[in-house]
């Protein structure tokens, strides 16, 4: 009964594609900031498409929190937010990865499961103290992974290939390295985004770097690798799985 699609930072998810199990996690992307884990939950289907919510919980443990939707428990003050409204049309709350940044929650919103063809891959922001979704970036071609740095927010995008930014509080996307062959994970330091490109031909891999806030050409680290997805970093060395 579990379909594996939707392939998310390196890791193929298994997902529901036959039936609905209340509470199922999507274990797919997580975020953790201020003692709290944030992660996307689904439950059951609705005209074929899974329904969504996104929940917290302490690192330490405890009850798992509603932050956007209601699939699990009925919490006051917590939006009911299944579908999501954009300029581009209504979508699915359907998240795909997730970065905190200045008391929020970033998420990549897939089109999967969109109501109207108009619906494109966009980014929403909720504050981690609870409120009301909000667009930030609208129009996305199909971005694999998203980042928050300060002022600024940053995507891959493996349909066109390059590394956007916008403004972290809204705006529109735009250029800040191009000629990526196929970009998928990020992580960032201090100083630098870093990126995996995973290549088009199973030897033309790469990670390569940029600076914050910077435009332009990246600089390679590593090159001729198979498939280089989930990257990170410390102090002294960039780490990835192939």
């Amino acid at each position: 009964g579990l379909g594996f699609d939707h392939v998310n930072n390196g890791w193929t998810t298994p997902r529901i594609s036959s039936f609905g199990v209340a509470g199922y996690p999507d274990t797919s992307v997580l975020a953790i900031s201020g003692g709290q884990i944030y992660f996307p939950n689904v439950s059951s289907l609705e005209g074929g498409s899974p329904l969504y919510e996104i929940g917290n919980v302490s690192t330490s443990g405890g009850a798992v929190h509603d932050l956007l939707g209601d699939l699990t428990v009925a919490e006051a003050g917590v939006p009911q937010a299944d579908i999501l409204e954009a300029g581009g049309g209504p979508q699915q709350l359907d998240p795909l990865s997730f970065a905190v940044g200045s008391g929020f929650l970033y998420w990549l919103n897939s089109n999967q499961g969109s109501v109207g063809s108009s619906c494109s891959t966009s980014v929403w922001r909720i504050p981690l103290a609870g409120g009301s979704p909000s667009p930030v970036a609208t129009g996305l071609a199909n971005p694999a992974n998203l980042l928050v740095s300060g002022s600024r927010a940053y995507v891959v995008d493996d349909n066109n290939q390059d590394l956007e930014t916008f403004p972290a509080s809204g705006g529109s996307p735009r250029t800040a390295s191009s000629d990526q062959a196929y970009p998928w994970a990020m992580t960032e330091d201090a100083h630098f985004i870093y990126w995996s490109n995973i290549g088009t031909r199973g030897d033309d891999g790469s990670i390569v770097k940029l600076p914050i806030g910077a435009t332009g050409s990246a600089t390679v680290l590593a090159a001729g690798l198979a498939s280089p997805a989930a990257i990170a970093v410390d102090d002294q060395s960039v780490y990835w799985v192939d």
